[in-house]
């Protein structure tokens, strides 16, 4: 029987995208509320942070908060551009 509960995923970075060979950068996985993850790609290094906070999320069992509190997901970065944008 299916489950009602959402199945853990992940977030991909492709520092140069799908198609193009990353160079010195690496691809990273970004997991769901854990850690932020050290990004960097040729115009941009900083961190990136995936919170899902829906009541759906593995493990979570939808009770401890009311659906208006939860922030749901949320794609947080920071970080600095390398070169100026022009």
């Amino acid at each position: 029987m299916a489950s009602n509960r959402s199945r853990a995923f992940n977030l991909t970075f492709h520092p140069c995208g799908l198609d193009e060979d990353p160079g010195p950068y690496q691809t990273k996985s970004i997991i769901p509320n854990a850690p932020p993850v050290e990004i960097e790609n040729p115009h941009f290094k900083g961190s990136m942070l995936l919170i899902h906070d829906t009541g759906n999320e593995p493990g979570c069992d939808g009770r401890d908060k009311k659906a208006e509190d939860r922030r749901g997901v949320e794609l947080q970065i920071q970080g600095k551009f390398k070169k100026p944008v022009e």
